[in-house]
C-alpha cells in the first residue's frame, strides 16, 4: 500500500492536480470504548481526565526500524492477533540526555486522544515534537485537555533522531549488500521526514476507527518539528496526507546533500576512531575508502553508540540534524516551490515566542550563565553582564521570531493561490505583576517553547522550579488559564473550519503582503489581553536597530558569541 501511495503523491505533483478523492468508504461507527481493532489488529486504551478522554499510547504506525530495516524507509506494520494494551508511553526515540545514552531504536509510536463521547468525524491534530531533531519525546505534548477542548482527535508522534533519522551518503548506497535493495527513499537520508510521512498515512488509514475524520488533519509541530511539518508542506511525498498545517517557532531550514554526505562522513569517521580502526581523521577516511561495505559494518553497530555522533541540539550549524534537499523527499529547490504553488497548499498558523531567544541568550554566554547559576547576575557588580544578557536577548529574539513567523509568512504568500496564513506572537509575562521579580526581566515566560504549555494546558514545574516558582503561582492562575483556554480555542476553530476564528476571542486577521500583521497573545492577572500587532520585523531592520543602538564593541561582540554560524542568522537573506 506505501509504494501505491507514494507513486500516487508523485503523480499529483507531475499532473499539478490536487489529491481531493481519498478513500472515504470506510465509516467510523466509534462507540466510546477504549477498545479499538485497526487495520492491523485490536489495541485497547485508557480512560484519561476522570474517564472525559480516552487515549490510546505507544501505538505502533511502523515497523521497528531495527537490523536490516536501520537507514530504510519505514514500513508499515504487521498485523497482530492478539489484544495490544496501549496504556503507557513507549520507550523516547534513542538519544543523548547529557551524557548518557537513554531510549530506544524501537521508537515508531503514537500516542491518541479524544474526548469520551461516541462523536464521529472529529477533526484531527497530528503533532510533531522538537528538540533539534537529536533530542525530544511525543511525551512532552500530553493532548488529553486540548482534544478536550477543542473536540477533536490528538496525536503525538516519535520519530527518528539524530543519526539515526538524517543520514546519508553515496558511500552508503554503492555497498554491494545494499545495491539490489536499496530505493531512492533509503538513499535521500531523510529518515525521520520519511516516519513523519509514515504516521501521516497511518493516521489516513485508521483515524477512523477512533472517531476521527481523514479528510480533516492539521499537520502540526514545534521548533526542530515545526521545521520538519514545514519541509512536509513541500514534500511531493505527503501530497494529499493532511489538510492544514500549524508551525510552532520552526524556520524553513534545509541543507544540500552535499552538507549531508559531509556531516555523515565526519560521523562514521568518528565512529571509526572510536572502535580502533584508525587513530586519525586522516586514517580513518583512508580505512573508510577502503572498506568494501560500510553500510554492513554501521549496521553491526550497538545503537547506543550512534546517539553521540552527532552534536547536541542547538542553533548553531552544526548542532541540528538537518533535512537533505535529495529531489526525492525533499524538492532540491527547497522553497522555492512555493513561488510556482508545486507543494501542498493548505491553511496555516505560525507561531513565534516574544522572547524566543532569551534562554539561548543565556545559555550561549559562559560568563551570563555562571553568574546566572551562582545567582549573582542580578548584583550590582555583575550590572554589565545582565545588559549584555538583556541586549542579546532583545535582538536575538527580534531575529528568531521573525525567521520562525515573518520570514516563514512572506515566503508563503508569495504565492498568490497560498490559502489564508495566520500569524501569531505569544507574548505572555509583559504584563505588570504575572511574573515575580527579578525574573520578569529575563523573559523566560515568552522564551522558546513556552506557548506549549498554555496550547496543551499543562504548566511544566521543571523551568518553574528552577526559577524558583517565578513563572507559575496562584496570583497568576486565573489569566494563565483563561490565556490558554482562549488559544485551544483558536486551535479548535482552525481544526474544524480552517480558520481559527469562532466568535470567542478577538477577531485574528490573516497575514497579506500589503497587510503584515500578527495575533499578540497576552493575558494579566486575570484576563486575557489578546490583539493584533503590526510591530513585524526583518533581518535587515533589526540589523538597522542594533546598528543605531549598540556601540561598534558591543555589536562584534553581539555577532560573535549570539549569532555567528546560526541558521536565525546565515540562512535568512
Amino acid at each position: 500500500m506505501k509504494k501505491v501511495i507514494i507513486l500516487s503523491a508523485l503523480l499529483v505533483v507531475l499532473t499539478g492536480c490536487n489529491n481531493d478523492d481519498k478513500d472515504t468508504s470506510i465509516d467510523s461507527n466509534f462507540q466510546a470504548t477504549t477498545t479499538v481493532t485497526t487495520e492491523y489488529g485490536t489495541i485497547q486504551g485508557i480512560d484519561d481526565l476522570d474517564g472525559s478522554v480516552l487515549s490510546w499510547l505507544g501505538v505502533g504506525y511502523a515497523k521497528p526500524p531495527v537490523g536490516d530495516l536501520r537507514w530504510k524507509a519505514p514500513q508499515e506494520p504487521d498485523e497482530f492477533h492478539d489484544v495490544i494494551e496501549t496504556k503507557q508511553f513507549r520507550d523516547v526515540a534513542l538519544q543523548l540526555a547529557g551524557s548518557e545514552v537513554i531510549g530506544s531504536e524501537d521508537s515508531l509510536y503514537l500516542n491518541i486522544w479524544r474526548p469520551n463521547s461516541d462523536e464521529a468525524n472529529l477533526p484531527v491534530l497530528l503533532f510533531v515534537h522538537g528538540g533539534g531533531n537529536v533530542t525530544g519525546s511525543a511525551q512532552e505534548f500530553i493532548g488529553n485537555k486540548l482534544a478536550l477542548q477543542t473536540n477533536s482527535v490528538v496525536i503525538s508522534i516519535s520519530y527518528r533522531l539524530g543519526a539515526l533519522g538524517w543520514f546519508r551518503h553515496p558511500l552508503l548506497n554503492s555497498n554491494s549488500n545494499s545495491n539490489n535493495n536499496s530505493n531512492e527513499l533509503d538513499q535521500s537520508g531523510n529518515f525521520g521526514l520519511l516516519d513523519i510521512i509514515e504516521s501521516l498515512e497511518w493516521t489516513n488509514r485508521n483515524i477512523t476507527y477512533f472517531g476521527g475524520d481523514p479528510e480533516n488533519i492539521t499537520l502540526a509541530g514545534q521548533s526542530a518539528g515545526g521545521t520538519n511539518v514545514l519541509a512536509a508542506l513541500i514534500s511531493p511525498l505527503s501530497q494529499g496526507l493532511f489538510e492544514k498545517l500549524m508551525v510552532l517557532s520552526g524556520g524553513m531550514t534545509l541543507s544540500t546533500v552535499e552538507q549531508g554526505n559531509d556531516r555523515t562522513i565526519e560521523a562514521i569517521t568518528k565512529l571509526v576512531i572510536e572502535n580502533g580502526e584508525a587513530d586519525s581523521d586522516e586514517d580513518a577516511l583512508v580505512w573508510i575508502e577502503q572498506h568494501d561495505d560500510t553500510l554492513s559494518y554501521l549496521k553491526q553497530q550497538p545503537a547506543e553508540k550512534l546517539p553521540g555522533l552527532y552534536n547536541s541540539a542547538s542553533l548553531s550549524m552544526d548542532g541540528t540534524a538537518y533535512l537533505f534537499q535529495d529531489g526525492v523527499v525533499v524538492p532540491e529547490t527547497g522553497y522555492d516551490v512555493i513561488e510556482s504553488g508545486d507543494y501542498n497548499q493548505v491553511p496555516v498558523i505560525l507561531g513565534s515566542d516574544k522572547h524566543e531567544y532569551s534562554m539561548f541568550a543565556l545559555l550561549s554566554d559562559p560568563a551570563v550563565f555562571t553568574a546566572f547559576v551562582t545567582g549573582t547576575l542580578f548584583n550590582s557588580e555583575n550590572s554589565a553582564l545582565l545588559d549584555s544578557y538583556l541586549k542579546a536577548s532583545k535582538y536575538g529574539s527580534m531575529v528568531y521570531s521573525a525567521y520562525n513567523a515573518e520570514k516563514n509568512a512572506r515566503k508563503l504568500v508569495s504565492y498568490d493561490g497560498q490559502p489564508p496564513v495566520y500569524g501569531f506572537r505569544f507574548s505572555w509575562g509583559e504584563q505588570p505583576d504575572v511574573v515575580k521579580e527579578p525574573f520578569n526581566s529575563l523573559y523566560f515566560s515568552a522564551r522558546h517553547g513556552a506557548d506549549m504549555d498554555f496550547i496543551t494546558g499543562h504548566f511544566s514545574e521543571a523551568v518553574n522550579a528552577s526559577l524558583g516558582g517565578a513563572l507559575y503561582f496562584e496570583e497568576n492562575e486565573l489569566g494563565r488559564e483563561n490565556l490558554s483556554k482562549a488559544m485551544m480555542d483558536y486551535i479548535g476553530a482552525f481544526l474544524h473550519s480552517g480558520s481559527p476564528n469562532n466568535g470567542n476571542n478577538p477577531h485574528w486577521l490573516s497575514w497579506g503582503k500589503q497587510h503584515e500583521q500578527l495575533l499578540n497573545l497576552d493575558a494579566d492577572l486575570n484576563q486575557t489581553v489578546i490583539n493584533m500587532t503590526s510591530e513585524v520585523y526583518s533581518k535587515d531592520e533589526v540589523l538597522s536597530l542594533m546598528q543605531s543602538e549598540l556601540s561598534e564593541d558591543e555589536m562584534n561582540n553581539m555577532i560573535d558569541i549570539h549569532f555567528k554560524n546560526k541558521n536565525i542568522w546565515n540562512l535568512w537573506e
